[in-house]
C-alpha cells in the first residue's frame, strides 16, 4: 500500500523519503534523478518477486536516444490509430 503523503511541493516530498536538504539540493541535476531512483526501483522489484531478465534494461529520456525515439514513435502510432487519447 502507498504511503499518503500530505506534502504539497517536490521539497516536502523528497524529505518525507527521507532525504536530507543536501542530498536534495543534487536532483536540481536530471542526471543524479538516473543514478538515485532506477537502482531503488530495481530492488523494491526484486524484494516483491518480480521475474524480470535484468539483463536489458531502458530509460527512456535523451539520455538513451534510440529507445527514447523508439517509444515516441510508437505513441504516435498509438494515438494516429486512436488507440490512445491524452488528456481523457
Amino acid at each position: 500500500m502507498a504511503k499518503a503523503v500530505s506534502a504539497k511541493y517536490q521539497w516536502q516530498i523528497m524529505q518525507s523519503l527521507g532525504l536530507n536538504d543536501v542530498e536534495i539540493e543534487k536532483f536540481a541535476d536530471a542526471q543524479h534523478w538516473l543514478g538515485y531512483f532506477p537502482p531503488l526501483c530495481v530492488a523494491d522489484l526484486k524484494k516483491m518477486g518480480a521475474k524480470i531478465d535484468w539483463r536489458r534494461t531502458f530509460i527512456t529520456t535523451d539520455v538513451n536516444p534510440y529507445y527514447d525515439s523508439f517509444v515516441r514513435w510508437q505513441f504516435r502510432k498509438l494515438r494516429d490509430m486512436k488507440k490512445i487519447d491524452f488528456g481523457k
